[in-house]
C-alpha cells in the first residue's frame, strides 16, 4: 500500500490518496510462489513403513502396516517426525512399534479437496483420507513422460517423472493430472497409474499453505 498526500491551493485540508497496487500486489504473490517453490525442491520426500499393533474392531490385538510420506529437509528431520507421530497416536499403546524411513524420489505430490487434515505435528500438517482405501479413494502415482526437442542434436529426448495425487480412481487420478500438466507448456504421456498404499502425507506448514492457496487459485 501506497500513500500519497496532496496539498489544495484553496484549501488547508489534507486529501488523503489510498493507493493500492494491484500491479505490485500480484507481483509479490508471484514472488512467495516461486520462493515457496524453491524452498519445496530443497527437500525431499521419506516413505514411512510403520509396523504397530492395534485394537481390531472385533476387539483382538493384529499387526497393522501404515505408509506415510514426509517432505523434510534430511533423514533426521523426518525421523524426529516419525517419533513424534508415534507419541501423538499412541502407536506404543498395544506394543512396540518398528518403522523403516526410504528417501523416495517423488516430482511432486499435489494437493486437492480429496484430502483432510489433522492437527499439527511437529510444524508439520497431516493430510490423510477419510475414506477407507476399499472405497478406490486415497493416492496415486501417475508415471509421465516427457517429450523434449534437443535443440544441439534436434533428437527428442524422453524424462520419465512420478508425480502423486490424490484421487477417487486411476481414471479420476489421470484427468486431475492431465488438468495440471495442461497448464504448462510441455508435451507429455501418462504411461501407468497405480493406487498407492501412503495413508497420510505430511508437509511442513509453509509448503502446506502454498499447496492449498495454489489450489484455490486454480
Amino acid at each position: 500500500m501506497i500513500i500519497e498526500i496532496y496539498y489544495t491551493k484553496k484549501t488547508n485540508f489534507v486529501i488523503v490518496i489510498l493507493n493500492f497496487l494491484c500491479t505490485f500486489a500480484a507481483t509479490n504473490q508471484v514472488s512467495l510462489q516461486i520462493q515457496n517453490i524453491m524452498e519445496e525442491k530443497e527437500r525431499s520426500y521419506f516413505r514411512v513403513k510403520t509396523e504397530c499393533t492395534v485394537e481390531l474392531p472385533n476387539g483382538a490385538l493384529g499387526k497393522k502396516k501404515i505408509e506415510e510420506l514426509i517432505l523434510a529437509t534430511s533423514y533426521t528431520e523426518a525421523e524426529m517426525l516419525v517419533h513424534e507421530i508415534i507419541s501423538s497416536l499412541n502407536r506404543t499403546q498395544f506394543g512396540s512399534v518398528h518403522y523403516e524411513i526410504i528417501k523416495t524420489k517423488i516430482s511432486d505430490v499435489l494437493f486437492n479437496d480429496t484430502l483432510a487434515q489433522e492437527q499439527t505435528v511437529k510444524d508439520f500438517c497431516c493430510n490423510f483420507f477419510e475414506e477407507d482405501e476399499t472405497s478406490g479413494v486415497g493416492l496415486y502415482m501417475v508415471k509421465v513422460m516427457f517429450l523434449t526437442l534437443d535443440e544441439k542434436s534436434g533428437k527428442e529426448k524422453k524424462t520419465i517423472e512420478d508425480f502423486y495425487v490424490p484421487a477417487l480412481s486411476n481414471a479420476d487420478a489421470n484427468e486431475k493430472i492431465n488438468k495440471h500438466l495442461g497448464k504448462t507448456m510441455s508435451d507429455f504421456v501418462i504411461r501407468d497409474t497405480k493406487f498407492d498404499k501412503t495413508e497420510a502425507i505430511y508437509w511442513p506448514l509453509d509448503v502446506h499453505k502454498s499447496k492449498v492457496e495454489n489450489f484455490s487459485l486454480s
